[in-house]
């Protein structure tokens, strides 16, 4: 055979060695890939919590104060309306909004109008799209029905204050029972419930006081949570322990005449960012008041300030530090605390 007749091919060696180098090329590039995604990802949850805080300060233009971290209930219904409900017309939501009657309360198995338009509905600015977490309520409340995998559960929480802890100067803070969660409370933060904080109660200055905190991973590793729940379940007891406690974004705080304690939507800071146990104080049951602020995210998590700037703040800041961050009148003008 001549040489112009010769067949020019790879020999079984030569191709495992090129498959090699490509496998190797390909491990080396995977992480980096998948930092990038990341890093995009991240950029959204802070495009979200900007947005957010835009939205804040649009309301507080609009009524000279900021809103409520929740509203009392009507007469007629136990649970009032969280702050979400009170933001949702400057986020481009007015449409859905307006439809909803409100004077029903939050708790959306007692709101049937809410419950209709709000079924599946999902709005991008309140999950953080790193999460695992189910973006909808994912459990039917005990004894209703039509309440399962429909209303969306947000993955940031307002921040009403933080626990006393060890500080010289002692917030607006105080032990309380949350229904079947014993914990801290507070009023000494931005959204506090059952009343409005203006801009001149903010005296620490508006970039020193953390508005709303990220709450987008499990605090345990994530379980299939059941469906329905029973008596002595909830979403926390399988890791999800965000602030509205599986009810949902509309949910606000009870009438002050019950017996209840809870807020929804709103945390008092008492443990450290990234802290992540199901079982910490103030976290466990239904429903505790002091789920951390913490995030899927590497290091730390998001936070928006009072002035609507947004922050990464690290797992690694002092806990008398953040507790500092979350009051908006102890004194404590704080820097060099975060990205």
């Amino acid at each position: 055979m001549t040489d112009k007749n010769r067949r020019i091919a790879f020999t079984l060696v030569e191709l495992l060695v090129v498959i090699a180098i490509i496998g190797i090329l390909i491990a080396l590039l995977l992480p980096a890939v998948q930092a990038a995604r990341e890093a995009a990802r991240r950029m959204r949850c802070t495009n979200n919590l900007k947005q957010v805080g835009l939205a804040l300060h649009n309301y507080e233009s609009n009524y000279g104060v900021l809103p409520p971290g929740g509203l009392a209930g009507p007469s007629t219904h136990v649970y009032g309306i969280s702050w979400w409900v009170r933001v949702l017309p400057y986020l481009d939501a007015e449409n859905i909004a307006s439809r909803c009657d409100w004077s029903q309360g939050g708790w959306v198995p007692g709101n049937k109008s809410a419950e209709s338009v709000l079924r599946n509905v999902q709005f991008d600015f309140m999950y953080c799209p790193s999460s695992t977490l189910p973006r909808q309520v994912s459990c039917p409340e005990v004894g209703q029905t039509g309440y399962d995998q429909y209303l969306q559960c947000p993955t940031y929480a307002g921040i009403s204050g933080a626990a006393d802890g060890n500080l010289p100067n002692a917030f607006s803070a105080s032990e309380i029972q949350a229904h079947t969660a014993p914990g801290w409370g507070s009023t000494g933060g931005v959204l506090i419930a059952y009343r409005a904080v203006s801009i001149s109660e903010i005296t620490d200055g508006m970039s020193n006081t953390i508005a709303i905190g990220e709450q987008s991973d499990f605090l345990s590793p994530a379980g299939a949570i059941p469906s329905p729940w029973t008596t002595s379940s909830s979403p926390c007891a399988f890791g999800d322990c965000r602030s509205d406690c599986g009810h949902g974004f509309p949910m606000g705080p009870p009438r002050q005449s019950v017996a209840d304690g809870r807020t929804f939507n709103v945390t008092c800071v008492y443990h450290p960012i990234n802290f992540k146990s199901t079982t910490g104080y103030g976290i466990q049951n239904n429903c505790g008041p002091n789920s951390p602020i913490q995030s899927v995210h590497a290091g730390g998590a998001n936070v928006a300030f009072a002035d609507g700037s947004v922050r990464m703040l690290s797992e690694s800041l002092d806990i008398n530090t953040l507790r500092c961050l979350a009051t908006r009148n102890d004194g404590m003008v704080l820097s060099n605390f975060g990205d």
